[in-house]
């Protein structure tokens, strides 16, 4: 197994303290990549004139994926290169990244630790000030399941040798090389955002579910089987998203499977929004990357919302500024809107 260097002592060096090649170090390696130029190239060698999607979805071609299959059905390219992705990271930088994980849970604790403390010193309902700062399941930057439910873990590496699933979200925050694949992809989309799975062999990290974003998801190693199904709603809002916030789907209600793909290392899925899915870490574990176009924010209602509350911004429309009757409103006269 690639990671039999981290089951007979838990690294907890602080980037500062390593004695290899330090992770300040392989962040200035990274900020050299291909990405960071204006022309990329496939492992083939052709070149994608800086088009980050096209480099994702290759040999798609962009306009078939946006005119025949965005926001429509699942997607998978299976190349058969498992070097394809390994300018945007490898399974070698993964200790870097949970090293610079780890640093920064040490200070979030230490900041919400003299956050939380009262001025008499005492500090009430430390654990779950601290489990709600570092877990929330919708806002937390790192998370970690095991069996299919959130817990909780001292760092990343003592969660991942306990069998438990390491979820780093926005790690385009964390790691140059996704942060300027994000940069390159506004060519196409207002705004995207990565998250990064980590899971242990034969696992599952949560249930199935459904996002308010369509995701594409790139293998970064190993291998990850995934169920992809309908849309129990059309391209949900945030509040219509199913199988979240411990919320589980009933068997028999999620319907059949409209896609069933394995990734390996250098593949690609595309999910639209709403599609209800779910995955399985196969034989030697499974790291990718969900790139998230959070499409729910870039839809036409909302645009004609933002556009309805900007016009009454404007003095003649004052009167809309008014609240309406309060006996209208809940808690009045009236218990219904």
């Amino acid at each position: 197994m690639p990671y039999d260097r981290w089951e007979s002592e838990v690294p907890l060096a602080t980037p500062e303290q390593s004695t290899d090649v330090g992770p300040r170090e392989e962040v200035e390696k990274m900020k050299q990549l291909k990405l960071d130029h204006d022309t990329i190239k496939t492992s083939d060698g052709r070149s994608l004139e800086g088009d980050v999607l096209q480099y994702l979805i290759d040999p798609l071609p962009v306009d078939e994926f946006l005119h025949e299959i965005w926001e429509e059905r699942a997607y998978v390219v299976n190349r058969d290169d498992s070097s394809y992705f390994e300018d945007i990271m490898t399974f070698e930088d993964l200790e870097v990244v949970m090293m610079m994980m780890t640093t920064t849970m040490l200070t979030l604790t230490m900041t919400m630790i003299v956050f939380c403390y009262g001025g008499d010193g005492v500090m009430e309902n430390k654990m779950d000030v601290l489990c709600n700062a570092m877990g929330d399941e919708e806002f937390g930057e790192i998370l970690f399941f095991k069996n299919q439910l959130q817990t909780h873990y001292e760092n990343a590496f003592r969660a991942f040798l306990d069998d438990a699933s390491v979820v780093l979200n926005h790690v385009d925050k964390q790691w140059p090389a996704i942060n300027i694949m994000c940069q390159k992809l506004q060519s196409r989309f207002p705004h995207t955002f990565c998250n990064m799975y980590l899971t242990p062999a034969g696992s599952q990290a949560v249930h199935p579910h459904s996002d308010d974003r369509d995701v594409l998801l790139i293998q970064i190693w190993g291998t990850k089987e995934w169920l992809v199904y309908g849309s129990p709603q059309t391209l949900p809002f945030s509040d219509e998203q199913v199988g979240k916030s411990g919320q589980r789907l009933a068997e028999g209600t999620i319907g059949p499977v409209s896609l069933s793909a394995t990734l390996k290392t250098g593949d690609t899925l595309y999910i639209p929004r709403g599609f209800v899915h779910e995955a399985k870490a196969q034989e030697h574990g499974s790291l990718h990357i969900t790139i998230a176009i959070p499409t729910q924010d870039f839809t036409w209602s909302g645009v004609m919302m933002d556009a309805m509350r900007q016009k009454l911004r404007e003095e003649k429309y004052n009167k809309w500024r008014r609240c309406v009757p309060l006996t209208l409103l809940p808690n009045g006269n009236n218990d219904k809107w």
